[in-house]
């Protein structure tokens, strides 16, 4: 169902590996199956938060063509001005692991953005933290959650997903342990730390991988 569809579309150029031909064969298609699009295109200074912040909330789709974090604080900001329209993950980034969760990561471009025909769409979960942060797939902390925000962009580019292991190994020296008590199903628990995690994803950060009978 092409035609008169409002779409928005959120382009980060600087994520992932060398850039090719997506941006033209995003708007190709768009532009082929004559779709109602605006392109918006992320900066250091104005990410998706602030995109959408300026935007009616009454587009039909978003389209979010990134990483983990373009797709994160896409959601951030349909979640902080009430966007209540599906949204299409595009990835381009290093890891995509959300994008993964949903079994995106391997299809072809076009064959991700032949899903706007279907409208079928599928629930994603997300946490949300004094009501105006959310959290797309993890909230961590301790040790080594620095490296994904920490890790240069420019070897991000150069080495992809490679760039994270050769950080982390940086942060091998700054390892403590963290004091912990939370609540879990009317239980107490408290105890010192390396790394914690509260997660609706199969994997964190490519290194943690939770087996399937424990993903319930």
């Amino acid at each position: 169902m092409g035609g008169n569809m409002e779409v928005i579309v959120i382009y980060n150029p600087a994520s992932g590996l060398k850039k090719t031909n997506e941006l033209q064969m995003i708007e190709g298609y768009l532009q082929s199956q004559k779709y109602d699009y605006k392109l918006f295109e992320t900066t250091i200074e104005e990410g998706p938060l602030e995109i959408l912040s300026k935007l009616d909330n009454d587009c039909e789709t978003i389209i979010t063509c990134g990483g983990d974090g373009t797709v994160s604080q896409t959601l951030r900001g349909m979640h902080n001005f009430e966007f209540k329209c599906p949204l299409l993950i595009i990835p381009l980034g290093t890891s995509n692991e959300i994008a993964q969760n949903l079994g995106l990561k391997d299809d072809s471009l076009i064959n991700i953005l032949s899903l706007l025909k279907k409208k079928g769409t599928r629930s994603l979960d997300y946490g949300l933290i004094n009501d105006n942060k959310t959290f797309t797939y993890a909230l961590t902390f301790g040790n080594f959650t620095e490296v994904t925000y920490n890790t240069p962009q420019k070897m991000k580019n150069w080495l992809g997903y490679r760039a994270y292991v050769l950080y982390g190994f940086l942060s091998f020296r700054k390892i403590k342990t963290y004091r912990v008590k939370f609540r879990y199903n009317q239980s107490n628990v408290s105890g010192n730390y390396l790394f914690g995690s509260i997660s609706n994803s199969a994997t964190i950060g490519n290194v943690f991988h939770y087996e399937d009978d424990s993903m319930s």
